[in-house]
């Protein structure tokens, strides 16, 4: 028995592997934020600083939910290897500026 080849089978496995990749990416940059935050909090309770500390890693929480949306677009466009290059370039994006923002806290 030939099997044949079927594209809407492997198109499947393709979305299944983008899923994954986009959750643990999510799970990555959602660990640097929540560490940003904590971090934020307590520069908050030590030094006196006003709720607008918080400002910069909700923009950037706010950038790479936009980011991780566009680059499912890309992928159900057909770019798959354009998404996956979008979204990890959004996610090294978010992760230095948030490192920037909290080396110009400390």
């Amino acid at each position: 028995m030939q099997h044949m080849y079927d594209e809407t089978k492997e198109l499947r496995f393709y979305k299944m592997l983008f899923w994954i990749f986009e959750v643990s990416m999510i799970l990555i940059v959602g660990g640097f934020l929540y560490t940003g935050f904590v971090g934020i909090s307590t520069l908050i309770a030590k030094r006196g600083l006003s709720m607008m500390a918080y400002t910069p890693e909700v923009v950037l929480s706010l950038l790479y939910l936009w980011g991780a949306y566009q680059g499912f677009k890309r992928f159900e466009g057909g770019r798959r290897l354009s998404a996956v290059g979008f979204v990890m370039g959004i996610a090294s994006l978010v992760i230095v500026l948030l490192w920037v923002h909290l080396s110009k806290m400390v």
